[in-house]
């Protein structure tokens, strides 16, 4: 836990109140607890993946946002006239 709290640049208690009010929320632990350290449940493996396209559709759009603020991306509209050519008027 220390570790992850490290990883997440947030302290141990904060990290330890996150996970238990997400299992609080879904009503079933995602964690055991044991003396080595903590292993996913069941029910954790299977949200595992779910946090997974979570964490990288927040990655994905913290990098739209930052390339917004510097310019590197924008819109861009493009339009086109279809030109025709007429038999004999050249």
């Amino acid at each position: 836990m220390r570790r992850a709290a490290s990883a997440l640049s947030i302290s141990q208690p904060a990290l330890t109140a996150r996970l238990q009010g997400l299992e609080d929320q879904l009503s079933t632990p995602l964690f055991r607890r044991t003396h080595a350290g903590m292993v996913l449940t069941p029910a954790g493996r299977a949200f595992l993946p779910h946090v997974d396209r979570a964490m990288e559709a927040i990655r994905s759009g913290t990098s739209i946002v930052r390339e917004l603020e510097h310019g590197v991306t924008g819109e861009l509209a493009l339009a086109g006239a279809r030109y025709v050519e007429r038999p004999g008027t050249d």
